[in-house]
């Protein structure tokens, strides 16, 4: 019998608009044996855990950007990214899937839009206030949301308020982005992914495309910083270790099926690989 191998973790990167969660659902409709994460929004997934504490932070995060709290914003982000490790393994143990595909992941992404908001922050002092959790949130949701945060300083060896944590999230800026990825590893309990699907886009392109949205359009999808934060995946991705394959893929003129069938082979060719190199041990 050969030794079960652990599914590989597919992360769908890109700026917003660039068809992410499309893709993520068309993929999961066509591998029903895969399975398929949101790094910010746990509860999308169906029997995921910790489906309360997410919709609580969903909502803090709406709040923030409603109050244009740049600082709330960016500790909300954390604290759901820090749900996808835990979630990852439960699935990765219960179910067996064939591959883990996300939304977006924590490690990258918090390397990517960690900068672009320490800009933000440093560049308005209006971006600076951080309001209580009690005033924003119901009495529910704010018990839930703080105790995630207590929790995640505890184990990190913290004692974290929102102002205590986005103030360490921004000094991690400082670090060399090596070290920046190491940490945020630990600190977002998983590992970077084994294959990188990086959904690039034209800046005008998605810039349309998220003014076709409805619902409240979030502080860092300003078409200027989504030319910072397009430049700063093509920097991070060019910067990790060989160990991580990073497949691009320039979905400007690609329906939503094209670009799920050229994910679909990066997958089949990745599993290919690995299962040769199993086979020739």
């Amino acid at each position: 019998m050969m030794p079960r191998l652990e599914p590989p973790v597919v992360a769908l990167v890109g700026i917003d608009g660039s068809g992410k969660s499309t893709v993520l659902s068309l993929i999961g409709d066509r591998v029903p044996t895969c399975v398929t994460l949101s790094s910010m929004r746990n509860h999308d997934v169906a029997d995921a855990p910790l489906r309360d504490l997410s919709e609580a932070l969903d909502r803090l995060r709406t709040k923030a950007h409603s109050l244009n709290s740049s600082r709330l914003v960016l500790a909300t982000m954390f604290l759901q990214m820090c749900m996808f490790g835990p979630t990852e393994r439960f699935f990765s143990g219960a179910t067996s899937p064939a591959f883990v595909l996300a939304d977006r992941h924590p490690v990258v992404d918090a390397a990517v839009h960690l900068p672009t908001f320490k800009k933000i922050i440093d560049s308005d002092e209006a971006h600076n206030s951080t309001p209580d959790l009690r005033t924003v949130l119901g009495p529910k949701d704010a018990k839930l949301v703080v105790r995630w945060l207590e929790a995640q300083g505890r184990r990190l060896g913290e004692a974290w308020s929102i102002d205590d944590l986005c103030e360490y999230l921004l000094s991690l800026t400082s670090i060399p982005d090596s070290v920046l990825l190491e940490n945020l590893a630990v600190m977002l309990q998983t590992p970077l992914p084994q294959l990188i699907i990086w959904l690039d886009i034209d800046i005008d392109v998605a810039t349309d495309r998220l003014a076709g949205r409805s619902g409240l359009r979030e502080i860092h999808e300003s078409r200027n910083h989504l030319t910072r934060i397009r430049a700063r995946y093509q920097y991070v991705l060019n910067t990790l270790p060989p160990e991580v394959q990073v497949f691009p893929i320039a979905v400007d003129e690609r329906s939503p099926d094209q670009v799920a069938d050229s994910i679909m082979t990066a997958v089949t060719e990745r599993q290919s690989h690995v299962l040769a190199g199993v086979s020739a041990e």
